[in-house]
């Protein structure tokens, strides 16, 4: 995104939701200690300066782009209802179809997202782990809810 003078920086029509979603792209492709505040400011079209006042770090970009993930596509969302099984099945499809529908940004942002961090991305790597274990405990309950009936 370019601004109305050609020049790179926030355009007036700066699209936030556009701007998370290419984040997220770079992010799920490559990792958050590999995306530059450079390689995101050039995908999304903003200055530096631009960046930091729309998300304030690189790490509350990632936070907000997980978030978003998880919300839309990570770890699939069920809205299924029947037995556990029913909905782990259903959530394990969804799974599939998230990680595989888009060739240039295979698989998930959680469950294989920062499984290794330095130690000054260890804060962005254990909340990325309560995320995955959010959804175990999700899994477990459908099944014991299964055990139980």
């Amino acid at each position: 995104m370019r601004n109305k003078s050609g020049h790179p920086g926030r355009p007036r029509g700066f699209d936030r939701q556009e701007a998370l979603g290419r984040a997220q792209r770079l992010f799920r492709r490559h990792g958050y200690e590999a995306v530059s505040i450079a390689k995101l400011t050039d995908e999304i079209g903003i200055a530096p300066p631009s960046l930091y006042a729309a998300f304030g770090s690189k790490a509350e970009l990632f936070r907000e782009a997980v978030l978003s993930y998880r919300a839309d596509d990570g770890i699939a969302p069920v809205k299924c209802t029947g037995t556990g099984q029913d909905r782990v099945r259903a959530s394990l499809l969804r799974s599939i179809e998230v990680v595989t529908h888009d060739k240039t940004t295979p698989g998930c942002m959680i469950s294989t997202g920062m499984l290794t961090a330095a130690p000054e991305n260890e804060t962005l790597a254990r909340e990325v782990r309560e995320h995955r274990n959010a959804f175990r405990k999700q899994v477990e309950r459908w099944i014991q809810g299964d055990v139980a009936a």
